[in-house]
């Protein structure tokens, strides 16, 4: 097990709420080596303790549920309703509770970026707070991460008054600074935060006079800003979240920036979700004190190992927006890691639900195994498959002219191929010289583009 890091780092700063996260970061250590029935009993306790309190307190779950639920095991709790995203964006707030557990107070509310076409409102709390504080507190375990070195963030700053966000778009220094709770706990070294919608040229100058030793972002965002810039320096730590961090693309950013890249998956409802294994490569360990995770068909039945599904969650740390079951609207393979942790690990992350392709009798087909193919094509700088019909197909490719014949050749064969069992397809190859990023800064790399979402 890597050295405890409150150890080495923490300042002793006292409050009750650090406190608090002294007491979940020490629970998450000691969970990594739970035993099987450790973490039945663990997890059957904490979900009836949440029942309990969404059923009494949280107005939606007494129609959503018609009756008060008996927990007695997993099972069945995987029998309540699933809660779909459109009953959350549409009843923001029938889900906040009426009543909070002493000592819990409700923060401010924090909303996703809508790039699903459903934003999602709900409150953050104290306990909720800690708890992500907590996970964040344990990947830079694994991570080893310095967290007096000079940090760089990209990410996406589109609230706060405007002098602020305008600031951000070129790029600000503040020294010795964290976000949240953890400001107080250790000792930071500057940060340098920059809006991801910023062109990447510009933010590659920014780095380039910043000199950071940690570097976080969204995955697509970076790529494009190490087109630009060449660090000339191995980076102590870099770490993707926000998009599916694709293997061709992870390769590509640590080839370019001489050092490990990590993955993370997070949600602006539910906070940290999972975080890369430090001894396995690839391999994201769910956060399984703080998250109930299941992965479902589209039935709801549970998957099999290996088995790709839709992803249910239920933060364990989250009362004042409780979210039981909530569809999350992303898809994921679980599986095991070679690492001596019991933490539950994911296989693959497969993107978001609606980044799958679509199929003509209502099956949708993930597109992570051929995107890792067009990631590794000679000359093929970005790429974006648009779906706009069941078997009609437009491939726009960045990349140079002299290249564009012999990358779409083999681009449009690859899609071909992976379509070879579901019968002739329309492919469109069309070279670009950029492609634009979303409003919330995040780049998807498949996109139905057809008058109505499929079933």
């Amino acid at each position: 097990m890597s050295s405890d890091y409150l150890k080495r780092w923490d300042t002793g700063h006292r409050s009750p709420i650090h406190d608090r996260i002294r007491r979940l970061y020490r629970a998450l250590r000691a969970s990594q080596h739970w035993s099987r029935s450790e973490w039945e009993a663990y997890l059957l306790k904490r979900l009836k303790r949440l029942v309990s309190h969404a059923w009494n307190h949280v107005p939606l779950y007494r129609s959503h549920w018609g009756e008060m639920p008996e927990i007695q095991s997993l099972e069945d709790f995987a029998r309540l309703p699933i809660l779909e995203r459109s009953v959350v964006s549409n009843n923001p707030d029938l889900l906040r509770a009426t009543t909070l557990p002493p000592g819990v107070q409700v923060g401010a509310p924090t909303t996703t970026s809508g790039s699903t076409g459903q934003v999602v409102r709900v409150h953050a709390d104290t306990e909720s707070v800690a708890a992500a504080a907590a996970a964040e507190i344990l990947a830079m375990e694994w991570e080893e991460v310095d967290p007096t070195l000079p940090a760089a963030y990209v990410r996406t700053y589109s609230s706060g008054p405007p002098e602020t966000v305008a600031a951000l778009s070129k790029g600000v220094r503040i020294p010795r600074w964290a976000s949240g709770p953890l400001r107080e706990m250790f000792p930071w070294g500057d940060a340098f935060l920059i809006d991801a919608s910023t062109s990447p040229d510009w933010i590659a100058q920014f780095l380039d006079a910043a000199k950071p030793q940690r570097l976080i972002g969204y995955p697509t965002v970076l790529l494009m800003t190490t087109d630009h810039w060449k660090p000339g320096y191995a980076l102590r730590s870099v770490r993707c979240y926000g998009e599916n961090l694709h293997q061709a693309d992870k390769e590509r950013l640590e080839e370019r920036l001489g050092t490990r890249v990590w993955n993370a998956w997070s949600a602006n409802e539910t906070g940290p979700i999972a975080n890369e294994c430090p001894d396995t490569p690839g391999r994201l360990h769910l956060h399984g004190y703080l998250h109930y995770v299941e992965v479902v068909r589209e039935d709801g039945e549970p998957c099999e190992p290996g088995e790709s599904g839709s992803i249910m969650i239920t933060p364990l740390y989250s009362v004042a927006t409780p979210l039981v079951r909530y569809r999350l609207g992303d898809q994921a393979t679980l599986g095991e890691c070679e690492c001596e942790r019991t933490l539950p690990a994911l296989a693959s992350m497969d993107g978001r639900t609606f980044s799958m392709f679509r199929l003509h009798d209502g099956r949708r087909m993930l597109a992570s195994r051929v995107i890792d193919r067009l990631g590794k094509v000679p000359g093929l700088v970005r790429f974006q498959i648009l779906q706009w019909e069941y078997r009609r197909f437009e491939m726009l490719l960045v990349t140079a002219e002299a290249d564009f014949q012999a990358v779409s050749e083999q681009a449009e064969r690859l899609l071909r191929e992976f379509f070879a069992d579901e019968g002739e397809i329309s492919v469109e190859c069309r070279r670009v010289e950029e492609l634009p990023l979303a409003p919330s800064g995040k780049f998807e790399k498949v996109r139905w583009m057809g008058q109505r979402d499929p079933k």
